[in-house]
């Protein structure tokens, strides 16, 4: 998607660009086309980058009218703005000549429409890719970092949209809207017409997304102009504020008598725009801190909430006193500078809604296993909210869910007011490009028992996986207490140790934990990798050999993806496993252990040797060894009591999934296990 957008997209930055340095606006011009005809909306008039807004506008009217079927390639930002302003009294601004044709004449008005969301988002991608071939991008690439702010998918959009909209639902709300990507979503998919509402920060959001609903409601209209295309983007510009909505409050500070004047002041203006009046900008500029202030309509709560908040560090927040009486997450540690932004994004689900309505929410996967303060309070003031939450976990590869360009870990939060309380999971789920139209509608949850969710969030897939967990996590003990010591060496240390016996776990892992028993072999060796691992002493070589079969098992790599981030294998996870070997009888010990030195001898003969900034860095890939791992399955399975019915979960087949994800591609059929003794657990 960042390909195809920024082929047309630089091009109109650049178009913009050149427009804005043709164009002199003052403020009174500015507000007097563009501000919005209702006060208290946080409207601002920087007289620094009029040009820079007024450009923007041009631009988006031009495209606004091509993709509606209003104006023809060959239309020029005259034309444009003569259409946008019909016959109406207001102010000129555009050059009598330029236009857009030479970027888009060749471009249908439905891959325009399609793309209007991304095409009027001021930013550049600015991937790394992009500031490799263009180092101008690196600024964008910078602002869009330190902001947290990426492109959302027309697909993720559509699919949040869906899970969020019902039959009565009437206004839908974004506090972070943006250019209005899920806005659009939701009146395409909502079969009634939503009041569509949006808060951003950024001034300019809200008239490039008022542009977006304008696009939206000529395409749903067939292209049918209305009595004025500037009353009508009026009438959804009034609907969009320019506030921090981290400081948004529900309800209202108005005076019952404030309040009604100010139902009637919105009624009144929206008649008026309907009827095609060019009404004066008013004065009052500053938004209201509460929602029901800034938009009466939604002064119990909107209907509906969408949003991809930003993924960004709080940093020096001018309101973050406030927040501790704001928000649950805050109310035992307050925020400091490096929470991420999006923790207080989370509660609006139900602080900006009603009581019976649904939000769906889409943030990093660290909701699901952040261990600070402020998480684990999100979670457990999430567990403790009335109706049903459904968690929906997504991998970063094979493919991500922001694009190959943004790989990140994401979970997607649907939350259901109304509807009997439950918290229902996904495991963490994985596609490819081939798959995904059909991957994000055939997502299915599955209920866990535990609403105590405060430590973590189990990303669990089928009931067969619940009933698993729940064995595993009812086990007492830990592994950490069979070792006689537990530190972290680098690989290079751990070449040149002798004595106690030992067993070593990479700091990373993918799709297999990289365990190993003995890296002696490895001594002498030049230009080892330094990066630290777990390494667990113990006073007993069965022991060890026993604790390797334990943390190379596929049960142990599921827990740890069920648990986990899906990258870093903290010390803390392994030294926690439920696997005490103390507690076993000499038979388990010695049929794990066992199993455990066949692997290691099996797997210790095929090294996975990588090579990064000239370090090698070595790896032991258990998956190798097909039925030397299932029988360490089976031994760590039989030892603590874990064999659940084999037609519920079955652990090798899970493993292949893993490895494999889409059966179609032969590249990736490549890499299947050979077939062996593959126990069901």
């Amino acid at each position: 998607m960042t390909a195809r957008v920024e082929g047309f997209a630089g091009p109109l930055r650049s178009a913009v660009a050149d427009l804005a340095r043709q164009i002199d606006v003052d403020g009174s011009t500015f507000r007097c086309l563009l501000a919005p005809r209702l006060p208290g909306l946080g409207f601002t008039c920087d007289q620094g980058d009029l040009s820079h807004r007024a450009a923007w506008a041009l631009a988006a009217q031009w495209l606004v009218g091509y993709a509606s079927g209003s104006l023809s390639s060959e239309a020029s930002f005259e034309d444009a703005e003569h259409w946008f302003l019909g016959p109406l009294s207001l102010p000129r601004i555009s050059p009598a000549r330029g236009g857009l044709g030479r970027t888009f004449g060749e471009v249908s008005p439905e891959v325009v429409f399609a793309l209007l969301p991304y095409l009027l988002d001021p930013l550049a991608p600015a991937t790394r890719l992009h500031v490799m071939k263009d180092y101008d991008l690196a600024c964008d690439r910078v602002s869009r970092k330190t902001n947290g702010i990426y492109y959302t998918p027309a697909d993720l959009a559509d699919h949040m949209a869906c899970s969020a909209l019902f039959p009565a639902a009437r206004s839908c709300l974004d506090p972070a809207c943006g250019s209005g990507v899920y806005l659009r979503a939701a009146a395409a998919r909502s079969a009634l017409e939503l009041a569509l509402f949006g808060c951003d920060i950024d001034p300019l959001a809200a008239e490039m997304c008022s542009f977006v609903e304008l696009a939206t409601k000529l395409w749903q209209a067939s292209g049918q102009p209305p009595v004025s295309p500037w009353a009508a983007w009026h009438a959804f510009r009034m609907r969009l504020a320019t506030c921090d909505s981290l400081l948004l409050r529900p309800g209202t500070d108005l005076s019952e008598v404030g309040f009604r004047a100010r139902i009637r002041q919105a009624q009144h203006t929206r008649a008026r725009l309907a009827a095609g009046e060019p009404l004066p900008p008013p004065t009052d500029e500053t938004a209201s801190a509460f929602l029901g202030s800034l938009f009466p309509e939604l002064a119990d709560g909107a209907d509906v909430l969408l949003t991809n908040p930003p993924y960004a560090a709080l940093g020096m927040h001018p309101g973050k006193h406030e927040f501790s009486e704001l928000y649950a997450s805050f109310a035992q540690a307050p925020p400091t500078a490096g929470t991420n932004t999006y923790v207080p994004f989370v509660e609006d689900a139900w602080r900006l809604t009603h009581e019976h309505a649904r939000a769906s929410v889409v943030v990093p996967l660290s909701i699901a296993f952040g261990s600070g303060k402020q998480l684990r309070s999100l979670r457990s003031a999430i567990a403790k909210r009335p109706g049903r939450w459904k968690f929906s976990f997504f991998d970063r590869t094979p493919d991500a869910l922001f694009g190959d360009d943004v790989k990140t870990r994401n979970a997607v939060l649907d939350y259901a007011a109304d509807e009997a309380p439950a918290i229902e999971t996904t495991e963490l789920l994985r596609w490819t490009s081939r798959t995904r139209s059909a991957f994000l509608p055939s997502i299915a949850h599955v209920p866990i028992v535990e609403r105590t969710i405060d430590e973590a969030i189990p990303k669990l897939g089928t009931a067969g996986q619940a009933g698993l967990y729940s064995k595993v996590r009812a086990l007492t003990g830990c592994l950490g207490t069979s070792a006689s010591a537990i530190r972290r060496l680098s690989f290079t240390a751990a070449t040149e140790r002798a004595g106690a016996p030992a067993v070593y776990v990479a700091a990373t892992a993918y799709n297999w934990l990289s365990c190993a028993r003995d890296l002696g072999q490895w001594k002498g060796e030049d230009s080892l990798s330094e990066s630290p691992m777990t390494t667990f002493d113990f006073d007993d070589v069965d022991v060890a050999d026993a604790a390797y079969a334990a943390l190379a098992s596929r049960l142990t790599l599921w827990l740890w993806r069920v648990e986990g981030d899906a990258f870093h294998v903290s010390t803390r996870f392994l030294a926690n496993l439920p696997f005490d070997l103390r507690r076993l009888s000499d038979a388990s010990l010695s049929c794990l252990s066992g199993t455990g030195k066949a692997l290691w001898a099996s797997v210790s003969a095929r090294p996975v040797i990588s090579i990064n900034k000239g370090r090698r860095s070595v790896g032991f890939a258990p998956y190798h060894a097909e039925s030397e791992l299932g029988a360490v399955d089976a031994a760590v399975i039989d030892a603590f009591g874990l064999r659940p019915r084999p037609d519920l979960f079955d652990l090798a087949a899970w493993y292949h999934t893993l490895l494999i994800v889409d059966n179609a591609e032969a590249k990736r059929l490549a890499l299947a296990p050979r077939t062996g003794g593959t126990p069901g657990a």
